[in-house]
């Protein structure tokens, strides 16, 4: 049971774990991601208004969503239902939407230009409603702090360019809480149709979880105080009363400064909202969804792979985790996609593992750029990764998009070489041709990854995190004439997919298998002393 206050009376409201949590953290920035039917809305959206409404009196709040359908349709009405059911506040009482509030209601800090879109309380304080569908539907409002629902539809580039600009104004009378400017954001999981659900899954490594767990501790500390508080109040102790109150100060001032930057991500636990929705919904659920969608959508598991994936045959064996798993004497097979938005590159090796008896192709190590960087640094990259391989010699594999010309006048393929050379790596260039037909390449790989003999292909988890994402969340798409092809829509700018989590990787990965399994233009060199250079670039 956690105690919260109306914007009149006070008000309790039953909040259950994962909810209670992410408002005794209380974070400047938080991520709720919660499994369907958890209450996002009535537990942690609504809460969330109020307590902003609270501490930050005549603020202006962004409401913000990936379009005006969605507030209006789905966030609008739950948060009515939450400010009728739970508060008891009254429409065009207590609040109006998308109208100018009276003119004897108690006026916001800062004046909206136009109340279309915005929703006022009688206390001064508005919500302020924002699409990313929309070019420019923050410009005119000056926020306090933001919330955002459904957001793994969002572009968060688009958030960080077009919203975040506008939480602006109110420092001299909120700077000092960590509730100013904050930022919360919720959704969840389910991969739908435009969804992308990765950006917010990365921010698992911004939160500092013993961070997280001192202001828990000490929050709780703070309830229990309170407490003691009003029990001495009660029983006319002043000294004891006293005491607790000044102790309570002291922690919420430590308090204060620890969430004004702190980031917590919180993966809510399943099935916490049984006994609202009954064991039914749950059965039912279970009958009509997939393992893996019941899994993700109810168990609220991360969704770790496609649905329908371009490499179904991706099985646990072929990962090996090997921090010693390449031989400085034998040749480094690489290759490279070349995008303005990152340019990754794979390193192999044919050699046997520890853990095998036959001699396979490891994907040993992965780098890639982001823009503005380009194919120089990522092959720096790669030299530094490498600069005390004994044996500096590489088999560069490529297809025709290496061939196009760059800004600078050189090919893809020349920059690549000119910056393996000028590192003292003797290269081996290695043309494959134009790229086969998606169905082709969806064929022969499926044969290749089911190989566990010689030439099998194996991938160490622990360098190649972003091609191993890459692979995993490459979905297939059957086309019209019933060929399997790969969905790379994840590769536009606006999918909102990190280009380090898209089909990018996964294209560096088809083109090395093609030169060296497929074509078998790669030698396969699997023992030291062996006359590899022959024909080698200098």
């Amino acid at each position: 049971m956690v105690e919260e206050r109306n914007l009149v009376d006070a008000k309790e409201s039953n909040l259950n774990r994962s909810q209670a949590l992410i408002h005794i953290i209380n974070a400047n920035v938080t991520y709720f991601a919660g499994p369907r039917a958890t209450g996002k809305t009535s537990g942690g959206i609504g809460p969330r208004v109020l307590h902003l409404s609270e501490i930050m009196p005549r603020s202006q709040i962004g409401l913000v969503n990936d379009t005006y359908e969605r507030i209006e349709k789905s966030l609008l009405p739950g948060l009515e239902a939450y400010w009728n059911e739970e508060l008891g506040l009254l429409p065009d009482v207590d609040y109006v939407i998308n109208k100018k509030p009276p003119d004897h209601w108690t006026k916001p800090l800062y004046i909206p230009k136009k109340w279309d879109r915005v929703v006022s309380f009688a206390s001064g304080f508005i919500l302020a409603q924002i699409s990313l569908a929309v070019e420019g539907s923050a410009n005119g409002f000056n926020l306090q702090a933001v919330i955002g629902d459904e957001v793994k539809y969002w572009n968060e580039k688009k958030f960080k360019s077009e919203v975040k600009p506008a939480i602006r104004g109110g420092r001299k009378y909120f700077g000092h809480l960590a509730e100013f400017q904050s930022q919360w954001f919720f959704t969840d999981k389910y991969p739908s149709k435009g969804a992308n659900i990765y950006w917010v899954l990365d921010k698992k490594k911004e939160c500092n979880q013993s961070h997280v767990d001192i202001v828990y501790t000490m929050q709780l500390e703070v309830y229990r105080l309170e407490k003691e508080m009003d029990a001495a109040r009660r029983d006319n102790n002043i000294n004891v009363y006293y005491d607790r109150k000044r102790t309570i100060k002291e922690y919420e001032t430590v308090l204060n400064e620890m969430r004004k930057d702190l980031v917590y991500y919180c993966d809510a636990l399943p099935y916490e909202n049984i006994d609202v929705l009954g064991g039914k919904y749950y059965r039912d659920q279970k009958r009509d969804l997939t393992t893996y969608e019941y899994d993700v959508a109810i168990e609220n598991k991360d969704p770790d792979k496609a649905i329908k994936p371009f490499y179904p045959d991706l099985v646990d064996q072929i990962f090996y985790e090997d921090p010693f798993d390449y031989d400085p004497n034998l040749p480094l097979i690489i290759a490279l996609d070349y995008q303005f938005s990152i340019v990754p590159l794979c390193a192999t090796q044919y050699k046997q593992l520890n853990d095998s008896a036959y001699t396979t192709l490891n994907f040993i190590q992965s780098f890639h750029v982001l823009e503005p960087e380009g194919i120089e640094a990522v092959v720096d990259k790669f030299c530094k990764a490498f600069e005390t391989h004994g044996t500096k010699v590489v088999y560069y594999t490529f297809d025709q998009t290496a061939i196009g010309r760059s800004l600078h006048g050189k090919s893809f393929k020349e920059i690549v070489i000119d910056c393996l050379t000028k590192n003292n790596w003797s290269v081996t260039d290695i043309y494959m041709g134009d790229t086969p037909d998606h169905d082709i390449k969806y064929e022969a790989i499926k044969k290749l990854l089911a190989v566990t003999s010689d030439k099998a292909i194996r991938i160490n988890k622990l360098r190649n995190e972003s091609l191993v994402d890459s692979l995993k969340l490459a979905p297939a798409v059957i086309d019209a004439k019933g060929k399997t092809r790969k969905d790379k829509s994840s590769e536009k700018e606006n999918s909102g997919t990190p280009p380090e989590k898209a089909t990018h990787y996964s294209d560096v990965f088809d083109q090395i298998l093609w030169g060296a399994l497929v074509l078998e233009i790669v030698p396969l060199t699997d023992y030291p002393g062996m006359d590899i250079i022959i024909g080698a670039r200098k």
